[in-house]
C-alpha cells in the first residue's frame, strides 16, 4: 500500500473492510413467500395459528400469560423423511419483533399407520407441525420463522404475515 495514492488506499481499505464484515456478520435471506428450502426439500408454511385443541395445550403445559402456537409445514411435491424431522426440527425458531426467540417445544407428524393394532409414524411424511410457546401479548403477525441453513450464522426468514391463519 506504500506506493498507492490516497484514493486507492481508501478504496482498498473499504473493500477489505467489506470482505471482513461479510465473513464475520450473520447473513439472512428473507423469502417473500412462505416457501423455502430445508435440507434437500422445499417446504411451505401452510398455517400459523394459536387455535389449537385442548389436548395439545395440555401436552405443552403453557403457563399464565403464555399460549401455544402451531406452525404447519408441508413438503412441496415431496414427502419428508420422518427421521430427518426428528433429527433437525431444532433448525426452526420463532422470533418476535422485539428480537426474543422461541425454540420448538414439540412436533407432530401427519402420517400415522397401525401395525398389529399399534400406532406408528410413517417413514415418509407429507408435512409436520412445530409447536412453540409464546406470550399471549405477541400478535402472530409480529413473528418470523427463522430457519438455519448449512452455513454458520445464516438464516432464512419467513414472515408470519405471509402465512394463512386458517386451513
Amino acid at each position: 500500500m506504500k506506493n498507492m495514492n490516497g484514493f486507492a488506499k481508501r478504496l482498498a481499505c473499504a473493500l477489505l473492510s467489506a470482505l471482513l464484515c461479510a465473513a464475520v456478520l450473520p447473513s439472512t435471506a428473507e423469502v417473500t413467500t412462505p416457501m423455502f428450502p430445508w435440507l434437500s426439500y422445499t417446504l411451505t408454511v401452510a398455517l400459523c395459528t394459536d387455535d389449537v385443541d385442548d389436548a395439545a395445550n395440555r401436552s405443552f403445559a403453557t403457563g399464565a400469560g403464555e399460549r401455544l402456537v402451531r406452525v404447519v409445514l408441508e413438503g412441496v411435491g415431496v414427502e419428508v423423511q420422518n427421521d430427518e424431522i426428528d433429527e433437525y426440527y431444532d433448525m426452526f425458531v420463532l422470533r418476535d419483533d422485539a428480537g426474543r426467540k422461541y425454540g420448538v417445544r414439540g412436533t407432530a407428524v401427519h402420517g400415522i399407520s397401525f401395525v398389529n393394532g399399534k400406532p406408528g409414524k410413517n417413514p415418509m411424511q407429507e408435512g409436520f407441525d412445530l409447536f412453540f410457546v409464546i406470550s399471549v401479548s405477541i400478535p402472530l403477525d409480529d413473528l418470523v420463522l427463522l430457519i438455519d441453513t448449512d452455513k454458520p450464522n445464516e438464516h432464512i426468514i419467513v414472515r408470519m404475515t405471509d402465512v394463512p391463519r386458517e386451513t
